[in-house]
């Protein structure tokens, strides 16, 4: 298990509610994001590690070594747990009556371009958001998005 997965988890088991749990994810998502934020710069500015990773994505090229496609797949893999995860806390929101019915694997995708979206591209960004305003406004778009509206 990843760091990740391991906070993940430990967010799943706690006596909270699915939105409760859906915002400690996401403030843990930026916490770790900004905790590594210089392997992301570099990761955004290095044109050959760029240009590395482009080549790694399976097009069939002869150049693609066996070692690239299993760093790949594990990463897809690990990206796979950590949806599952936090598809079940969606579902759990759901069952619970607090989220609308919707497919919470899209919902989980959804959330990840949110989270990868905003945190990466705030460096191009004219105005500067502290990661507790970027988590607020994540939580915010997405919660109003899944959360059902109380019956009249």
């Amino acid at each position: 298990e990843t760091e990740v997965e391991q906070k993940l988890i430990e967010i799943k088991k706690k006596p909270k509610s699915a939105v409760e749990k859906v915002k400690e994810i996401i403030n843990f998502i930026f916490s770790f994001y900004s905790q590594k934020k210089n392997i992301s710069r570099i990761f955004l500015t290095e044109k050959s590690l760029v240009k590395r990773v482009y080549n790694l994505i399976p097009r069939g090229e002869p150049f693609v070594s066996e070692r690239d496609i299993k760093f790949l797949d594990d990463i897809k893999n690990r990206a796979k747990r950590i949806y599952r995860i936090m598809a079940e806390i969606l579902q759990e929101g759901i069952d619970s009556g607090e989220f609308r019915e919707m497919n919470v694997m899209d919902a989980c995708y959804i959330l990840d371009a949110l989270l990868h979206g905003f945190f990466f591209k705030r460096f191009w960004l004219d105005k500067k958001y502290s990661y507790a305003k970027s988590a607020d406004l994540i939580q915010t778009f997405f919660l109003l998005g899944i959360i059902r509206e109380a019956k009249e």
